[in-house]
């Protein structure tokens, strides 16, 4: 009954006295007179039954409309989390936080309070949900507990929220599980909606190619989602007008905005810009520390500085950038010093050179060609991000970095005995020494001091950032080790895939699938732990600004992990290098008429 009283209501104009209005009302009537966020269905009902609350919700929209009232209409929460949505899906957000931040404030409110607009509008509850959850405020799942059976869904809902568009926000809701409970709910939904997209696809059901190619990037790889390749897609597929096909095409004014457009264009371009000038001060780096001779490909640089570029894009975070894509640059020189190049005795010269920290000891030593150009480029770049840090944090973060490196390179060395001994650790070992190896937590406690807020040394040695490192760690190492293991099954070299297929596990062996399910689980497992710490307010010390570096770094590593090989540079990592840093977005591609709002 509850189902057919919806859809009557919902065409509730073409029934007339085909039904019994009391009875339908019981169900779909909200408090204020709302039906299915439709002044026609009000209009039909009251036409046919008398009812205050009717009379006085349609006299609302008679006194603002001057033109008639619409058909269908969705609540002003909506269409205020349509915007904010808009505003952020194409890279504007920092120009409106206040806004954004009230407009969040008054969804909060609504949420606790269970306001109709959101009890009744899954789309408006599931963009509510997703975006309450971003910024850190408490909002439980058991409010999408009615959308996890497909079935009962398509069988409860009104016909209004049937559409792939509500289905899609239902799927990106369900990636923000972070609390115990979650699991059952979010995933039950996140099952059966990609499920449902990916058949939307195939069956090529959806016509609109703009909607379809938000499903595609959406499904694609949601956690290793770029801000700033989605920012490009969405301004790329926006248009201005725009509608949605409610009960009649619905257009949302405040979105649907030339102004937006041009001014995200305008805005992409001058960033782009921007990192393009960046990128040149990398080569001088590059050229300058003589990094071209240690046969690392200068696609590598272009690589390391776009996926930083394109998640931490705003242009007061250029030191950030670039500090971060050094270091990854660095890491990768001196990871091929001990997979390939260098004896032993060289790789210990270089641990020696850290911990010594004299520039004269290498120009004074006997080491290797290589030895001294990775060290003299590693003692220049530390000492300049020394220099730059103290004019950001009033302190002196040298011996921190010396430390952080001279970790990487000892744990590099462990790692290195492993394999010329032939001895297999256990899993556990194997990730407390690998975990570091990978360099990700160098990377941002690195760039950590650029962020802009003012971070003490207790802080950066408390056990929030201890598990935020360690987390973030495990996510890179072993989506790493899904992908290399069949190289290093070759070349004998641990891999914690193998570790599991060969007993080095207290589990025994497994077999290859079994390995990855268990390793699959662990990455999302640390996946799952490191959001939620990211998200968290109450209780943590760290600013959110610096957490999100963290996460950012997490998404680059599932990213960059989809890939065969992270530095052969495939196809689509040439065509978002292109697309993010060196094409602007043409004004000529939208029409003439943007130009001229110009």
């Amino acid at each position: 009954m509850r189902w057919k009283s919806r859809a009557l209501a919902y065409f509730a104009e073409g029934i007339g006295t085909t039904c019994c209005w009391r009875k339908v009302l019981k169900v779909v009537q909200r408090p204020k007179g709302r039906i299915l966020s439709s002044p026609a269905a009000v209009a039909a009902a009251l036409n046919e039954h008398y009812d205050h609350k009717l009379f006085a919700h349609l006299g609302t929209f008679v006194d603002k409309s001057e033109k008639g009232v619409p058909t269908i209409h969705p609540s002003s929460l909506h269409i205020r989390l349509k915007l904010v949505d808009a505003v952020e899906r194409m890279g504007l957000k920092r120009y409106f936080t206040l806004e954004i931040d009230r407009i969040l404030n008054e969804t909060f409110r609504s949420w606790k309070h269970r306001d109709e607009g959101i009890v009744s509008d899954v789309t408006c509850c599931a963009m509510a949900f997703r975006h309450l959850r971003l910024r850190g405020y408490e909002v439980s799942s058991e409010e999408l507990v009615r959308f996890v059976d497909e079935k009962c869904y398509f069988s409860t809902v009104s016909p209004q929220f049937w559409g792939v568009t509500t289905i899609l926000e239902l799927y990106r809701a369900s990636q923000y599980s972070i609390i115990p409970g979650d699991e059952v709910i979010l995933e039950s939904i996140n099952a059966w909606t990609g499920t449902y997209l990916k058949q939307q696809l195939l069956n090529q059901s959806i016509l609109d190619h703009r909607l379809r190619e938000e499903v595609q990037g959406t499904l694609k790889n949601y956690h290793g989602s770029l801000h700033r390749v989605v920012n490009r897609e969405c301004i790329e597929l926006y248009n201005v007008d725009e509608f949605e096909i409610l009960k009649t095409a619905y257009r949302y004014l405040n979105t649907s905005s030339m102004e937006l457009l041009t001014f995200s264009i305008r805005d992409f371009n001058a960033c782009q810009a921007l990192h393009q000038c960046e990128l040149q001060e990398l080569e001088r780096w590059f050229e300058m520390n003589g990094l071209r001779h240690m046969n690392v490909p200068r696609h590598v640089l272009h690589c390391s500085f776009f996926m930083i570029a394109a998640d931490i894009f705003e242009p007061e975070l250029s030191t950030a950038r670039i500090s971060f894509a050094q270091t990854v640059v660095l890491i990768r020189v001196v990871d091929d010093l001990f997979d390939n190049s260098a004896s032993r005795v060289e790789l210990q010269n270089i641990i020696e050179l850290v911990k010594k920290w004299d520039k004269d000891s290498v120009i004074l030593g006997k080491c290797s060609k290589e030895v001294e150009i990775f060290f003299l480029a590693l003692y220049n770049t530390v000492e300049e991000l020394s220099t730059k840090a103290l004019l950001h944090q009033g302190r002196c973060i040298r011996p921190n970095l010396i430390t952080l490196w001279q970790e990487l390179l000892e744990g590099m060395m462990i790692e290195l005995d492993w394999w010329r001994e032939q001895r297999t650790p256990n899993l556990e070992e194997y990730l407390s020494v690998t975990s570091s190896t990978i360099g990700s937590h160098l990377c941002i406690l690195t760039a950590i001091h650029f962020i802009g807020a003012i971070l003490s040394e207790e802080l950066l040695g408390s056990e929030e950032i201890r598990f935020l490192c360690k987390h973030v760690s495990i996510v890179a190492r072993l989506l790493n080790d899904l992908q290399t293991l069949e190289k290093e099954l070759s070349e004998r070299k641990p891999n914690s895939l193998s570790l599991l297929m060969l007993g080095g596990h207290h589990h025994g062996t497994m077999s290859i699938e079994e390995a990855k399910t268990v390793i699959h689980k662990k990455v999302e497992s640390s996946r799952m732990e490191l959001l939620r710490m990211v998200l968290q307010t109450n209780g943590s010390q760290v600013p959110r600004e610096c957490k999100n570096l963290f996460w950012t770094t997490s998404r680059l590593s599932f990213y960059l992990y989809k890939f065969t090989n992270e530095y052969d540079f495939p196809k689509e990592i040439i065509t978002d290098v292109k697309k993010v840093i060196f094409e602007p977005i043409e004004m000529s591609q939208f029409g003439s008429h943007v130009s001229l709002v110009l």
